[in-house]
């Protein structure tokens, strides 16, 4: 079948209205190419294709979902001359029917596009599938809307063969759905990675009974944990290494032993009380390392050292079945390049949208990485509340934007009447509860580590060699540039741009596609480090927005020079009680957690008797020594203040 795309675009015109983004004539073009996408998708069955519509925000893709459906419904029913209004067996009327499936953020997008669906078509044909609202038979449904968790539930457990799974979210009546619309990014790849502190958790809840009935599954479990722990100590800090599981032969189906474990009182077994929340907590752990070797379908592990913990890690590309996304900031998402066999995504740029009337304020030079936040969180939150509390009117709404580790304070009490509401990146893209807002504050860049951006990069094309993995110069070798690094740039930006984008930025007043005019507040680091790069990247993706700077009262937040931070480790860590004599190489980089290669710089500085640590390291009685030679050693001095 097929829908009238001249008719699709008359009627999400209409019903946008006064509301309409942009001159009608730009946004028309994208409605009929949005059209045909979908008519394209009508007649194919079984693709595994993603195409991706990078709609602009504030653009009406949620009207245009849902006027499709109605075409489609209105197409089927026009279509059967045994139809009657009056008849009370709707769905064995639409028997026909091709069937569409929508993925959303939130339960309350869910419920909302249901019951728009409804009041277009005049009938019961659509349906929320989620926590708050189960469905009998969604098969049975001509348009089921599910959150993206469902969804995703749904592909972890066809992937375990459980009784509930994807199937029952694709398929419709005695074939598969064929249209699927997804609304912002869906994850391109499962990741899963414990430590390997949690596979030996994992191992040791297996009881004398448990091995009993699950004798291969737990052979399997001890000979890997040998295994690993012993390539864990041979390790170097920092390093990420590939484990072929090949020699392992195919992992065992874990699926049963999840369910004898989910019996069992964990939390007796391993703290002494009967604790649910710590059953439940202890559960997830185990249940985690042992789902992490049921995936192993690409045959690899990823095992990383990281200070004190151990990471296994893996990933595999989740085989999405025929879809189109609609993700605003697809066209500066890297990762969707990576995937660029299975995915598409279609060129529409930024001309639909002007943000003349926002401006972007902009505090350099701030210490916004996870643990500094985490560390300074309170303060930062009182010194950003004294600053603005003469920059931003009384009667503004503002959102703040930050990592989770700082929620809480940045949420405290004294500072809601400009602190309006707050939200943490990963748990505001693409939700329009502040969209009356006039102003955001945005305390730092989302971050991802380095753990994640390699797997997401092997899910994509595979495993790759430990040099790779390890070194800048040998993934510019093979790539041409670092992904790595390309990666992390691209994550920052489109999280940035998504949080932006969640205050009355996203409104537009005029057929210039202006923007309602507002304020943003932006935490970065230096000028020319990654935040300068990001920044750079956003006002290409924002037009005309204007950029200028503010300035905090108080030091917190500011940040010191790396030399200077990891110096003052060393110096620190010398400073004190600590008793006088040698100490090695190994013993001050276990302590201090510096790695290697910094340790190596600081040395190569504190050597140089014209530089300010030298003299601070004479001044504390530190110095250092090394001999050449076969039988050479390296290690600091310490003899404490004279």
């Amino acid at each position: 079948m097929r829908i009238d795309v001249q008719e699709l675009r008359r009627e999400t015109e209409r019903e946008l209205g006064n509301m309409i983004a942009v001159s009608p004539a730009q946004l028309g073009v994208q409605i009929e190419r949005f059209g045909n996408l979908v008519n394209q998708h009508l007649s194919q069955i079984n693709s595994s294709t993603l195409d991706v519509f990078p709609l602009p925000t504030g653009c009406g893709k949620t009207t245009m979902m849902i006027e499709t459906c109605r075409l489609i419904a209105k197409t089927i029913i026009e279509s059967k001359s045994s139809f009657s209004k009056g008849s009370a067996d709707l769905h064995k009327e639409l028997q026909f029917m091709p069937g569409v499936l929508i993925v959303v953020r939130t339960i309350r997008d869910a419920d909302t596009i249901v019951q728009k669906i409804n009041n277009l078509q005049g009938n019961q044909l659509a349906q929320a599938w989620h926590s708050e609202n189960a469905v009998s038979n969604p098969t049975e449904v001509p348009f089921l809307v599910v959150t993206h968790k469902k969804y995703m539930l749904a592909i972890e457990a066809s992937q375990l063969q459980a009784s509930w799974n994807l199937d029952q979210i694709v398929n419709f009546e005695m074939g598969c759905r064929q249209l699927t619309f997804i609304d912002e990014k869906i994850e391109l790849s499962q990741n899963c990675h414990v430590t390997l502190k949690a596979l030996r958790l994992a191992i040791s809840s297996i009881d004398e009974f448990g091995r009993g009935l699950f004798p291969t599954e737990a052979t399997y479990l001890d000979v890997l944990l040998e295994i690993l722990a012993k390539k864990s100590d041979g390790s170097a800090d920092n390093k990420h290494q590939i484990v072929e599981m090949a020699d392992f032969g195919c992992p065992p189906d874990f699926s049963a032993l999840i369910k004898y474990l989910n019996r069992q009182r964990l939390d007796h077994d391993f703290t002494g009380r009967n604790d649910i929340e710590c059953r439940r907590g202890a559960l997830e752990i185990v249940t985690e390392a042992l789902k992490l070797f049921g995936t192993l379908k690409n045959g690899y592990l990823m095992l990383s050292k990281t200070g004190a913990d151990t990471f296994l890690s893996t990933s595999s590309r989740i085989p999405h079945r025929n879809a189109i996304v609609l993700d605003a900031t697809a066209e500066l998402d890297f990762e969707y390049t990576l995937h660029s066999e299975h995915v598409y995504v279609h060129s529409i740029g930024n001309e639909l949208r002007n943000y003349q009337n926002a401006t972007l304020n902009v505090n350099y030079g701030n210490r916004t990485g996870k643990s500094s936040l985490k560390d300074n969180a309170a303060l930062l939150a009182s010194e950003l509340y004294q600053s603005l509390q003469t920059q931003v009117q009384p009667h503004c709404q503002t959102l703040v934007c930050c990592h989770k580790v700082a929620l809480n304070e940045f949420a405290a009490v004294p500072y809601t009447d400009i602190f309006t509401d707050t939200a943490n990146y990963g748990n505001l893209d693409g939700r329009n509860d502040w969209s009356e807002y006039d102003t955001i504050l945005v305390a730092g860049l989302s971050h991802r580590d380095e753990i994640s951006l390699r797997l997401a990069y092997m899910a994509a094309l595979g495993p790759q060699t430990e040099e790779w993995l390890n070194s800048q110069y040998d993934r510019v070798q093979v790539d041409g540039h670092d992904p790595i690094a390309k990666l992390k740039l691209s994550a920052n930006v489109t999280s940035l741009v998504q949080a932006l984008n969640r205050i009355r930025i996203r409104r537009i007043i005029d057929e210039e596609g202006n923007c309602a005019p507002c304020n943003a507040y932006l935490l970065l680091g230096a000028k020319t480090g990654q935040g300068g790069e990001v920044l750079k990247q956003v006002i290409s993706a924002m037009p005309n927005i204007v950029v200028s700077e503010f300035e905090i009262d108080g030091q917190a937040t500011k940040r010191k020079p790396k030399t200077q931070n990891r110096n003052r480790k060393l110096l620190d860590f010398f400073s004190g009680t600590r008793l006088y004599g040698k100490y090695s190489i190994a013993e001050v980089t276990s302590e201090t957690r510096l790695s290697s290669s910094t340790l190596k710089r600081i040395i190569r500085d504190l050597n140089n008797n014209a530089s300010e640590l030298s003299q601070a390291a004479t001044a504390i009685g530190l110095s250092h020594f090394s001999s050449t030679g076969r039988s050479g050693s390296s290690y600091f001095q310490y003899e404490g203040q004279q």
